[in-house]
């Protein structure tokens, strides 16, 4: 060898003998990749992702907003206890039928075998507490603009 370079065949496809490092989940363990899981999709208990109490609560929290949010919504504010709860259940029908859009694209678009769900939660959670008081401070500021250029 001292000097010699020897020739050899570049192949596209390597060996068969070359073994290749199976993907390593979070926990230490190594995951078997079987062939016939490639077409099929993953459910969420079978990515092995459990929704935490942290991700619960911000759910929780989110849901208690959302009734304390269209309960605060009803007018008049003077309507009898029977209407008011009345025109409460009708704020909570158009907000119940607003979520199913960017529920089923979420869901359409969700991959449990890439994703974790609690981050999903999480990044749901900050879009909509951060998200909403970003929208309505614009909306006082484009308003006051509007009003003070008429």
């Amino acid at each position: 060898q001292g000097g010699q370079s020897q020739n050899q065949e570049v192949t596209a496809v390597p060996p068969s003998n070359v073994s290749f490092m199976p993907p390593v989940v979070p926990g230490g363990q190594p995951v078997e990749i079987v062939p016939s899981d490639y077409g099929r999709g993953v459910s969420l208990a079978e990515a092995r992702a459990n929704i935490t109490f942290d991700s619960i609560q911000k759910l929780v929290f989110v849901m208690v907003g959302v009734m304390l949010m269209s309960y605060c919504a009803v007018s008049p504010r003077t309507l009898p206890l029977v209407e008011y709860n009345l025109r409460f259940k009708e704020n909570l029908q158009t907000v119940s039928l607003v979520l199913i859009a960017p529920l089923v694209t979420s869901l359409s678009v969700f991959d449990a075998k890439e994703s974790d769900i609690n981050q999903v939660i999480s990044t749901f959670t900050s879009s909509f507490t951060l998200g909403y008081v970003m929208c309505f401070m614009l909306e006082v500021v484009w308003t006051t603009m509007l009003r003070l250029g008429v």
